[in-house]
């Protein structure tokens, strides 16, 4: 085998190991993420309803931005994070 042929499957090798750790860390922080936000209390109160989803239910990104019309401000019913106190 080559020099040529011996870098290039090193340089492969390398950028697989980068891109496995990559998405090893990238899980890890959202499990991490979904456990600081309640995820875990959410899943419990699902599952303790049968597997219910009329109490909760997680939206995709796309089904909000259909149901916003792009997060159009008009659309906003009620501010939450207005400190007006009206």
């Amino acid at each position: 085998m080559g020099l040529f042929q011996r870098c290039h499957v090193i340089s492969l090798n390398v950028t697989c190991l980068y891109l496995v750790l990559k998405r090893r860390n990238l899980v890890m922080l959202r499990e991490k993420f979904f456990k600081q936000n309640g995820g875990i209390m959410l899943q419990q109160r699902i599952s303790t309803d049968g597997g219910s989803y009329d109490q909760a239910r997680v939206f995709t990104i796309d089904e909000l931005k259909m149901a916003t019309n792009t997060y159009d401000e008009r659309r906003i019913i009620v501010n939450i994070l207005s400190t007006s106190g009206t």
